[in-house]
């Protein structure tokens, strides 16, 4: 099937062997280092900076994830080798591909697995999405030969044509409120894992369930990259936000914030390729050498809820 119509149908895509084995050990290799010597970054698991030596379980893996790990001044290498794998041409093409035009994209987060951390059921929309809502597309990189051992990805295809996810069944809810709702959506379609090869992506549709489980068999990884891409011609949404994107207040806003996309955390792939952002380090930096409002919030872990 056309890539298009299978990502329209089932709500995601996999395009097998996308990036190349060269590009991937380079990653690793400065990841293994980046562990090793006890880089302080942000995790996307807690929500807050952390030292990976610190955080390496008897196996030597990392339990937490790694957010907008391309952002570390104090990690050059770890920073440019996700850079070259998250921005490639490659990613772009297919974003282009599955969203049927041709345009720029920004990269809005991005996430470094070492362990799965298993995240609960959800959809990306109620966290972050275009306004209006449905062009962002999330990848999923895998950077290692993924059976499932050291914890599955998995989709509910199609259940991003539900009437179900439209935003009034779900925008006013809370968090926990969220999760729960999100887990009744899951009963109503077939749980698919995917398993993957290294190079392998997967891409899919914000509106679309998914989540991760747990690692199933101690010591094995699931080492992989996540990001959220998003069109420069949107403004950023979630939430169920959907302005009407014809008007000249619309197109002004978007022209403003296109000028200053680097302040709010995107790297656009055309331009800015290989800036971090340094305000953001040295925040995070002096809130983990303080210990200031770095405590620990893991609201979309699956160990969070099975210790309520």
């Amino acid at each position: 099937m056309d890539a298009r119509k299978k990502y329209l149908a089932d709500g995601y895509y996999i395009k097998r062997g996308l990036i190349d084995d060269a590009r991937i050990s380079r990653l690793l290799k400065s990841f293994e280092s980046f562990k090793h010597r006890g880089g302080i970054y942000y995790s996307q698991s807690n929500h807050n900076w952390r030292n990976a030596r610190k955080d390496l379980d008897e196996y030597g893996l990392c339990e937490k994830s790694l957010e907008n790990f391309t952002d570390l001044i104090w990690a050059p290498n770890l920073s440019r080798y996700g850079r070259e794998i998250l921005l490639s041409e490659d990613i772009l093409v297919y974003l282009c591909k599955l969203s049927g035009t041709a345009q720029d994209y920004c990269m809005w987060q991005n996430m470094f697995f070492d362990k799965s951390t298993g995240t609960v059921d959800h959809i990306d929309t109620w966290y972050l999405d275009s306004d209006p809502m449905g062009h962002l597309i999330a990848a999923w990189v895998a950077l290692e030969d993924i059976d499932g051992n050291g914890g599955e990805f998995h989709v509910y295809p199609g259940s991003h044509l539900s009437e179900f996810v439209k935003p009034e069944n779900w925008k006013d809810l809370d968090h926990d409120q969220f999760v729960d709702w999100s887990e009744n959506i899951g009963k109503e379609y077939k749980r698919t894992p995917i398993h993957i090869k290294k190079g392998d992506v997967l891409f899919w549709h914000p509106s679309l369930l998914h989540g991760s489980s747990n690692q199933k068999i101690e010591g094995h990884s699931r080492k992989s990259l996540t990001a959220h891409y998003l069109p420069c011609t949107y403004k950023r949404g979630g939430s169920g936000a959907s302005s009407d994107s014809s008007t000249e207040d619309y197109r002004q806003v978007v022209s403003r914030t296109s000028k200053t996309i680097r302040q709010y955390g995107s790297l656009p792939i055309f331009s800015n390729r290989n800036r971090v952002n340094v305000k953001k380090c040295l925040i995070g930096a002096a809130k983990f050498a303080f210990n200031y409002n770095n405590k620990d919030f893991m609201p979309m872990q699956r160990s969070f809820y099975e210790g309520k």
